[in-house]
């Protein structure tokens, strides 16, 4: 899997150096350049930037992809304000990024979840063109302490979602009985004027007890994130596959006669 990755980065490096070489536009030579740097990088060691963990991000949804023979059950990315967010904050405070480049650098990611539709045509599965596939994102919600965990990076995304408005990725805002006044008023002016999203999870109060009813580790129930078509699940020790529970009733009946 390890070399799956490396392999699959290497690829998508040498593309990009092979049109930085035919690049005359300076600027654009330059973004190549950089692409190509981080695919190098990228997923074999950490992420130490915003754009490398956005790179680093999306080869992984890929390979999971692939793995789950993609068009499949809802696979999401979770709580992205949240674990991009140091990255973030980090380069900020480096100067290494601004505002309006992370914004830049969010809508082409929002791009991507969407080329999941172009597969679909070329392939010609029976899912249908317009069928959504559940690529959750999860925004704000409740951190730790109990207390509100929305930042910077959440109305970011909030202000990338209003200016693609595609099918894909699927956002979600947790909603909790401490969300801040303007972000719920931000959120419902989204609703309001976009497609019908982001989705309103109402409440973390009440999914959070419903994740510690199922016996789920206590210590990890703020950090859940709904996944396909709005499943609660845990992070990255969970997966919430709920197509997977469709019976084959011919195949019952033949190991029952048999």
């Amino acid at each position: 899997c390890c070399e799956a990755a490396s392999a699959l980065a290497d690829r998508y490096a040498e593309e990009a150096e092979r049109l930085a070489e035919r690049e005359t536009d300076g600027k654009r030579r330059a973004e190549l350049i950089e692409t190509a740097r981080i695919c190098r990088k990228v997923p074999r060691e950490p992420a130490e930037t915003f754009h490398e963990a956005l790179q680093a991000l999306w080869f992984s949804h890929m390979l999971v992809m692939v793995a789950e023979s993609y068009p499949g059950p809802g696979l999401s990315p979770g709580r992205i304000d949240q674990y991009l967010y140091p990255y973030y904050q980090g380069d900020l405070a480096a100067g290494r990024l601004d505002r309006e480049k992370a914004r830049e650098l969010l809508q082409c990611y929002w791009l991507k979840h969407n080329y999941a539709y172009d597969y679909q045509g070329r392939v010609g599965t029976n899912q249908g063109i317009n069928s959504g596939f559940g690529q959750l994102i999860t925004l704000g919600g409740t951190g730790r302490d109990g207390g509100d965990a929305s930042n910077d990076l959440t109305w970011l995304m909030l202000d990338v979602i209003e200016d693609m408005n595609l099918l894909e990725p699927k956002p979600n805002v947790r909603l909790h009985e401490k969300t801040p006044e303007d972000l719920l008023r931000r959120v419902a002016g989204l609703i309001a004027r976009a497609q019908g999203s982001p989705f309103l999870l109402n409440f973390d109060e009440a999914s959070i007890r419903g994740l510690k009813w199922q016996g789920l580790p206590a210590d990890l129930l703020w950090d859940y994130a709904p996944v396909g078509c709005l499943e609660n699940t845990l992070q990255g020790c969970d997966r919430s596959g709920t197509v997977d529970v469709n019976l084959n009733i011919a195949k019952a009946i033949e190991l029952t006669v048999n």
